[in-house]
């Protein structure tokens, strides 16, 4: 079960966005997990007020998971920096990299890399 609220603030010259979502995961064969998740993103044009289209801008995410399971409390950290490029007013394209640390608090930490690729289609 998920539930999910998100709000995004128009600054002067960016976009800060809120997401705030929460999830519980219930299985026969595993131990229930609850999730709390939190990301603060900043959308930044490159060039004038917003990203209008075939413009290029930055997009920066930050989130915090907390997860409880079996009793146990884990954080993981992540911190995404994104090019992105608004092909037209529906279509835009990100790539950057998502970094995540996990397992810091009470066991030896975890660093992972992944290649982010993103495409949002506005419907």
């Amino acid at each position: 079960m998920i539930q999910q609220y998100s709000f995004i603030q128009k600054m002067s010259s960016f976009r800060l966005a809120h997401r705030l979502v929460t999830d519980q995961t219930f299985s026969k064969s595993e131990p229930m997990e609850f999730r709390l998740r939190y990301r603060l993103s900043a959308e930044i044009p490159l060039n004038g007020q917003s990203a209008d289209p075939k413009e290029f801008y930055i997009k920066i995410n930050n989130e915090y998971l907390n997860s409880i399971k079996e009793n146990k409390y884990d954080l993981e950290l992540r911190l995404v920096p994104l090019l992105g490029y608004a092909v037209n007013q529906n279509n835009k394209l990100e790539v950057g990299m998502d970094y995540r640390v996990r397992s810091f608090l009470f066991s030896p930490s975890r660093h992972n890399t992944w290649l982010s690729f993103n495409w949002f289609i506005e419907l």
